[in-house]
């Protein structure tokens, strides 16, 4: 099995990725960090349910987050640090 992929979606349709798990990232780049919007994207793109993230750090840029939570596609989050941006909308439900 190749581990090159032309996109996003086809790396998440090989991996193990089932409802109800977690996916994981690290902050790396902080508030500049798009990797895990691009990712989460594609993941309820293809229809994933129930999910919990888990990054060491969650910013401002990750409120598109707030839109899988909505539709289901996240049931959790699991972080260090969460900025006042996205902790004040999470804790309005």
């Amino acid at each position: 099995m190749s581990k090159e992929f032309s996109d996003i979606k086809s790396a998440i349709k090989s991996s193990p990725l089932e409802d109800g798990m977690t996916v994981s990232f690290h902050h790396h780049l902080r508030n500049g960090d798009f990797v895990l919007n691009m990712v989460m994207a594609a993941i309820a793109d293809l229809g994933y349910k129930d999910l919990t993230v888990n990054a060491s750090a969650f910013f401002s840029c990750h409120k598109p987050l707030l839109e899988h939570i909505r539709r289901g596609v996240v049931s959790g989050l699991e972080c260090n640090y969460m900025d006042v941006v996205l902790g004040e909308e999470i804790s309005r439900g």
